[in-house]
């Protein structure tokens, strides 16, 4: 997705690999699930609001970097 949102705003001019790596790899001095997906239920629920879709956020960031490019 961030490839994807990346390459349509003409910030990668080809097709980069991804390769899977595993979280062991990179090990965290704090302790981690195995699966760590973004769950945003009870912050929600306490905030009494959804967030947003994570690629809108990535999204925005994207077209902050595009403008810094073009001197915006």
């Amino acid at each position: 997705e961030v490839r994807d949102q990346a390459r349509a705003r003409g910030l990668l001019a080809s097709d980069v690999p991804i390769e899977p790596v595993a979280a062991a790899a990179f090990p965290a001095t704090a302790p981690r699930p195995a699966c760590s997906v973004l769950a945003t239920e009870r912050i929600e629920a306490a905030l009494g609001s959804r967030l947003p879709p994570w690629q809108d956020g990535v999204a925005r960031h994207l077209d902050r970097v595009r403008e810094g490019r073009n001197g915006s």
